[in-house]
């Protein structure tokens, strides 16, 4: 469906050049508009491409690690596919003279703030599907504050931490421990761990996450589970 739209902007453009020599104002913004609509796809895998669709493990890697480190990038390179649009737009009017100077700088002006909010409406889109909405989800973030927990422990005592009761959490049921809240089940080898957190059985939410030591990120894929676990939700 991208092709297709990109190859009938493709021949609008084309179709542009031919016609601004008998119309110059139609081939003009029949020129301007295939840039947009081109830009817009450019902006759209600029802001969301590989952003994935889960707000929940986006919200706990932002809040883990620099926002810059998931979002400044993807922020930059928006900034600078408008800019370049906006700039290959404007190249006819070096050209055309249907227009005069002052009319030319006012075209020039209007279409910047059009590509202005488009920027900004494609950065608040990033920020709400991001997960930044989440940032301060206090049962999200429990997260996070039991990776720093058991990061800590390991860099205090030089070892890896083996069970979480050594953190001070209260075992639950089914090998899982209570945390604010929420529950958490620890997975040890020599050099890394991994740490599953989800919301409790009978819990009004939905959480099930799990994190990586070694790759240092969230991810919603479910490495392990219990045995008891799997129990419960084949019996429910």
């Amino acid at each position: 469906m991208v092709t297709l739209i990109m190859l009938i902007l493709a021949f609008a453009i084309t179709l542009s050049f031919g016609l601004m020599v008998k119309s110059p104002k139609y081939g003009l913004w029949l020129y301007k508009g295939a840039i947009f609509g081109i830009m817009l796809i450019f902006l759209f895998l600029a802001l969301f491409f590989w952003l994935g669709s889960n707000a929940g493990v986006s919200a706990l890697n932002i809040n883990l690690h620099p926002w810059r480190n998931y979002l400044l990038y993807r922020v930059a390179a928006a900034v600078a596919c408008v800019t370049v649009f906006l700039a290959v737009s404007q190249l006819p009017l070096l050209f055309v003279k249907c227009y005069a100077k002052k009319k030319k700088w006012q075209i020039i002006k209007y279409e910047g703030l059009v590509y202005a909010l488009t920027l900004v409406i494609g950065v608040i889109c990033l920020s709400e599907f991001s997960g930044v909405g989440k940032l301060h989800d206090e049962k999200l973030q429990a997260g996070n504050e039991v990776v720093r927990l058991i990061d800590e422990y390991n860099n205090t005592h030089k070892t890896q931490c083996q069970s979480l009761s050594e953190l001070g959490l209260k075992p639950v049921e089914d090998g899982f421990y209570e945390y604010k809240g929420m529950w958490f089940l620890l997975n040890v080898n020599d050099k890394a761990f991994d740490l599953r957190f989800c919301s409790p059985y009978d819990g009004d939410i939905n959480y099930d996450f799990t994190y990586s030591s070694d790759i240092h990120e969230w991810d919603d894929t479910i490495i392990w589970q219990s045995p008891q676990y799997l129990d419960f939700y084949v019996k429910n």
